[in-house]
Formats: C-alpha cells, structure tokens, sequence
C-alpha cells in the first residue's frame, strides 16, 4: 500500500485544508467539499481510479511481471524448500552420542534458513518500495493524496467492511502480504522453468 509517512513528511506542519488548498488549486472548502463527495461515490474517488489503474494498466502491471521474472530464480521452489527443512529435521534429530556433528549440522541448516529469510526479506522490500511509489505516482497524478485514499478507505471499511472500497482496499493489502508474494515468486520461478522447458 503507498506509504502515508512520505505524504505526513511532506505536510509536516500544514493542516489539512492548507495541503487540500495547495492540491486542488482552490480553497479548503472546495477541496474538502470534493474529498466529501468522492467518499460516497463508488465509480469516482482514489480508491476506485487506483483498483482500475491496478487491474487495467498495462504498463503498471508489466512493471511487477517483469520484476517477479527478474528476482524469481532466488527464490526455492516448493519441493527445494521441502529438502531444506527435511535438512533442518535430519540435524535436529541427530542423536545425543554424535553431538558434534549434530551442531555442526544444525549451524548449516540455521545458516541456510537464515540466507533465504534474508534474501526473500530484501527482494520483498523492493518489490513493496515499487509498488507504493507506483501507487504513489498514481494516486499524486489523480490530483489526490495518499492521506485522502486512506481517509477514504477508512470511511468505507467503518461504514461497511463488504463494501467495494473495503474489499478492493483488502486487495491491495494483500499483495504486500510476504506470503503471498513469496508464492506468487515461487510460481513465476516454475512457469518460467515449464516455459524454457517446452522451448
């Protein structure tokens, strides 16, 4: 989701109608009066312009296809993460009579699991940065801010928790979910490899 920090940094000291002045080229009113009236309608505020960006743009979602295509061979498939753990089982269950190689054995697995945490973690955050400085430039573009898509995203999930916006806002959310993006990593590795496989 775009980050609310940057867009807090950026109106440090301003209030609200100063910053809605300041976007929408007219006064607080008239600013607030638009942030108002995009709250109650499904088909025409932020949040809306931002799922249609998300689901429709080609070149937004090129952007994540091409990054996923880029970034996967780091990531295990399902199976070299099921060898790894058995790995990791084999070394815990070492008897007591072999101790020293039992934590010589359990010193490589934790230093493998700690490797791919690491390098999942830091491929994740990019990926995140990407997709809420897209998100960002979008939003910005539609001359909103990200203080009013939260606001408007809020309003919705405490008016109705089903609603559109609410559910299209889950959405969002679940895309910067780690474990999502890890699987959607490990099945852009094995479509990649059954595509260079049928070549």
């Amino acid at each position: 989701m775009p980050s609310e920090s940057k867009e807090a940094k950026r109106c440090a000291g301003d209030d609200d109608g100063d910053v809605k002045q300041s976007r929408s080229g007219g006064d607080s009113d008239s600013g607030a009066k638009r942030a108002k009236d995009e709250e109650f309608d499904e088909d025409n505020n932020v949040v809306t312009k931002v799922m249609k960006y998300f689901f429709e743009n080609q070149e937004f979602n090129q952007a994540f296809q091409d990054f996923a295509e880029r970034e996967c061979n780091l990531f295990d498939t399902e199976d070299e993460v099921e060898m790894k753990l058995e790995y990791v089982h084999n070394a815990i269950d070492m008897p007591a009579s072999t101790r020293s190689p039992w934590l010589e054995g359990m010193k490589r697995a934790l230093t493998i699991l700690c490797t791919c945490v690491r390098r999942y973690t830091d491929v994740f955050n990019r990926f995140t940065a990407l997709f809420e400085s897209k998100l960002e430039a979008f939003i910005e573009s539609q001359r909103s801010t990200v203080h009013e898509f939260y606001s408007i995203v809020q309003k919705a999930y405490e008016a109705d928790p089903e609603s559109t916006l609410s559910v299209y806002s889950q959405m969002l959310v679940a895309v910067c979910d780690f474990s999502v993006f890890v699987l959607m990593m490990r099945r852009t590795r094995e479509a990649m490899a059954l595509h260079a496989a049928r070549k």
